[in-house]
């Protein structure tokens, strides 16, 4: 049997709270960069949407300011789930 990883901001787990590195405002999470791939890419199963063995475990997600428009990437670890 094979062990399932949740992404624990995608399941609402954890609130991560970023500062824009350029004017110092608060970034908001869009979700998984995966997400913005491919327009089905969102309705698809994250395990079919991992793209190889190295993304397994982690979840990119892209952070935006709605500011000044900068974005950020932020990697967050997968917990083991049900």
């Amino acid at each position: 049997m094979e062990l399932e990883y949740n992404c624990p901001l995608c399941n609402g787990l954890i609130t991560i709270r970023e500062k824009c590195p350029e004017c110092g405002g608060p970034m908001e999470d869009w979700g998984r960069v995966q997400d913005y791939v491919d327009p089905y890419q969102p309705y698809l199963d994250m395990n079919i949407t991992a793209s190889e063995k190295h993304d397994e475990g982690r979840c990119v997600h892209l952070f935006l300011c709605p500011r000044c428009g900068r974005d950020i990437r932020i990697t967050v670890n997968q917990i083991p789930g049900p």
